[in-house]
């Protein structure tokens, strides 16, 4: 795939940028030490398969699934505040990916946005402190669905080519749903399983980070 032959380019963050992805979980476990391990492993699993949906879905999930208790508008609150503040601790510690700086730059004449499934504000703090920011028109995060936002930039470049990057299969998603074609980087994917049979029935294709993409 010629990264020449789209004038958008559609990232997500964690795993494609910044090597997050572990570290989100190992938040989402931190926060989640008081609950019974066997809960809280189930959940940790369902997480990985999860990349890119909203944590605001996630926690009333491990409250009402996994917890298996009616919701409590509290004790979700109280999740989400603790994930959101160890995310913001563990993004400082969040290295940017191999070969991230040098693509963006081989490609900052093309229109280059961020969608990903993280808060808005974390997803901007992040990439301001790693100056990799001035290289997106827009950064895109949630509460917005990844595919919400996603078809919010497609609108903005009718018939222009789009190309969405990313490591989980919300990225895959949104992209179809968008109809633009999907790349997929596989190094730090946290689903190695599920992405490699979405692979093989859809043959996108796929490298292990950006730096594979360079000229």
């Amino acid at each position: 795939m010629d990264c020449d032959n789209y004038s958008i380019l559609i990232f997500d963050c964690d795993g494609v940028l910044i090597d997050s992805n572990n570290l989100k979980l190992e938040a989402a476990e931190d926060i989640l030490s008081d609950y019974p391990q066997e809960v809280v492993d189930r959940f940790i699993g369902h997480f990985r398969k999860s990349f890119g949906r909203s944590r605001y879905d996630l926690f009333r999930e491990f409250i009402e699934d996994f917890l298996e208790e009616p919701f409590e508008q509290s004790l979700y609150d109280t999740l989400i505040d603790a994930y959101g503040k160890k995310c913001s601790e563990l993004y400082l510690k969040s290295p940017v990916i191999e070969g991230v700086e040098a693509f963006l730059s081989e490609n900052k004449g093309k229109t280059l946005y961020v969608a990903s499934g993280g808060i808005e504000s974390e997803l901007k703090f992040v990439l301001s402190s790693r100056g990799l920011d001035h290289y997106f028109k827009e950064i895109y995060g949630s509460p917005p669905s990844k595919r919400e936002n996603v078809a919010a930039i497609v609108k903005k470049h009718p018939g222009a080519r789009a190309l969405m990057l990313g490591d989980a299969h919300t990225d895959f998603e949104a992209a179809q749903a968008n109809d633009i074609d999907f790349l997929f980087c596989s190094k730090y994917t946290t689903d190695v399983e599920g992405m490699t049979i979405l692979h093989k029935e859809h043959g996108f294709r796929a490298v292990e980070t950006l730096e594979g993409l360079l000229s």
